[in-house]
């Protein structure tokens, strides 16, 4: 796996894209049928790009600049810095991160164990939140000090070659306004389950793939490889199921990014199936999640607090908080824990007594994570559609509904205006690069 700069000097040289997938698997990434790489206030789901909220950008401080209370990024775009064709996409966007990360408590961020490797190298990074093109169509280069943080220590770290790969990282504070992932615990993951990541491929600002599958699942070496559109910078994104919206894995691994061309590069494409995959690191076997670091017993004056307004145990010094721990650590009250299947929005759900904790995972409940779910492709938009019983709940890629994601669709290139257009049947979608007319 390779930061943006490593990236750069492996293009240079042409010998590089001779390599093997196998050569290239620790270090790069691909696009597997089409490129389904969308900037974030352009995706269709409005849950899902909340979620990208929660996601960071890793970004090392020596390529940061100050201007008054405010934090830039440099904005060399990534044409100039990777002599990528004319057809690339977001070509002429800064392409200034070098890892990829998401929050997972209100202090902690995971990303991916090759992207941060030690302690005087966590110092020397930044965290920064919405490095992402804006609802304005600009992109964020300016961030407050609300959007940026630093690393305090690492908490939990394993790189083990071709197996798990991550970093858990303590912030120097708590995050403003941000909500902390979902994680899965990956009992239900399997073959054929829809996948997206959201991240930063190449060092671009956010980026949401959806279109993706797990082709493979590894669970005694922590990791499954899956057909993810993903570059080098997507090191340490959060790889989010399709259907719970939890976090399954962080991306670590992959295949080729770029092939050269006479007089510049291009994104590797191969066929939806082809090719190993990318890894993924399960978040499953992350050291309990990986999100504890308290002793099995108190010491001093630190002491476990369990409380019942949110039914979590936590440890306190004197009357501070630290951070919540094992439930296991304190006296817990608040009655038995129950999974209650609710009809009225067909989910599973862990109650403590009376008290509703959390959504989780349908299969707790005994039931099938897709029982009285439907997908229904619309002809009014040509969009296929998740349903449970007759509530709609979001768009979903249209091969859910067993037809072609290109069904219908055709290139028409508009003397009017000189612009190549995707159209299905007679309906407009969106304006594509000139080269699908040609």
């Amino acid at each position: 796996m390779k930061n943006l700069i490593s990236l750069l000097l492996i293009i240079s040289t042409f010998n590089v894209f001779a390599e093997t997938e196998e050569a290239n698997s620790s270090r790069i990434k691909v696009v597997y049928g089409e490129d389904n790489r969308v900037d974030v206030p352009d995706y269709h789901d409005a849950e899902i790009r909340e979620l990208a909220r929660s996601t960071v950008a890793l970004f090392r401080s020596s390529s940061l600049s100050s201007i008054g209370e405010l934090i830039n990024i440099d904005e060399t775009n990534f044409a100039d810095d990777a002599n990528v064709c004319s057809d690339e996409p977001f070509r002429n966007q800064p392409a200034s991160a070098f890892c990829s990360g998401f929050l997972v408590a209100p202090d902690k961020i995971v990303t991916a164990g090759h992207c941060i490797t030690t302690e005087s190298a966590c110092r020397s990074v930044k965290f920064i939140f919405d490095y992402a093109k804006n609802s304005a169509g600009s992109i964020n280069t300016s961030f407050s000090s609300d959007q940026v943080y630093s690393c305090q220590e690492i908490l939990g770290h394993k790189l083990e070659g071709a197996g798990i790969d991550y970093a858990i990282i303590k912030l120097d504070r708590a995050v403003v306004d941000r909500t902390p992932l979902k994680l899965s615990d990956n009992k239900s993951l399997s073959n054929g389950d829809p996948l997206f990541v959201i991240g930063h491929p190449s060092g671009l600002p956010s980026k949401i793939a959806d279109g993706a599958n797990v082709m493979s699942v590894h669970e005694n070496d922590g990791y499954f490889k899956a057909s993810l559109d993903t570059y080098g910078g997507n090191s340490g994104s959060a790889v989010f199921n399709q259907r719970t919206l939890e976090v399954e894995g962080i991306l670590v691994r992959g295949a080729q990014d770029f092939v050269q061309r006479p007089s510049c590069i291009r994104t590797n494409y191969i066929g939806q199936n082809e090719g190993s995959g990318e890894s993924c690191s399960l978040i499953s076997q992350i050291e309990e999640n990986g999100f504890s670091t308290a002793p099995e017993a108190p010491v001093g004056e630190d002491r476990y607090v369990w409380l019942d307004s949110d039914m979590t145990c936590n440890l306190f010094r004197g009357s501070n908080y630290i951070r919540e721990v094992p439930d296991s650590l304190c006296n817990r009250g608040g009655g038995e824990e129950r999974y209650v299947w609710l009809n009225s929005d067909m989910t599973c759900n862990l109650f403590r007594g009376n008290n509703y904790i959390r959504e989780v995972a349908n299969s707790y409940c005994g039931r099938s994570s897709t029982e009285g779910q439907r997908y229904v492709w619309l002809d009014s938009d040509m969009t296929c559609n998740l349903f449970r019983g007759s509530d709609y709940i979001r768009e979903v890629p249209n091969s859910y509904c067993g037809r072609s994601s290109n069904e219908g669709e055709r290139y028409v290139w508009l003397n009017s205006d000189m612009t190549c257009n995707l159209f299905r049947g007679s309906n407009y979608i969106r304006e594509v690069p000139d080269s699908y007319c040609h």
